[in-house]
């Protein structure tokens, strides 16, 4: 089997993709994306033990530096690009 050509690297923080999201969502055991749900998600939110966490931009920079150390010492390299607050992509 050939080596991958690049691997991509997504996340979301504590609380900013509830189930019910206006931009769509997934659930265990329901194929595809689900659409929006308002009460899923209030129901989602108010059970959350503390608010949403957004990443700052000092945040990112350690995230996506981590990222850079790891692919390099293990022979890679690293891009990236920080336009959206949870999304880093890498070697």
């Amino acid at each position: 089997m050939a080596e991958p050509l690049a691997y991509l690297i997504t996340w979301t923080t504590y609380g900013s993709w509830l189930p019910g999201d206006e931009r769509g969502w997934v659930e265990k055991g329901r194929p595809g994306i689900q659409s929006p749900q308002a009460d899923k998600r209030d129901h989602a939110l108010d059970q959350m033990a503390e608010g949403p966490v957004v990443l700052n931009s000092e945040q990112r920079a350690i995230v996506a530096k981590t990222i850079e150390i790891i692919a390099n010492s293990e022979g890679g390299f690293c891009t990236r690009s920080m336009s959206a607050p949870t999304t880093c992509t890498s070697w």
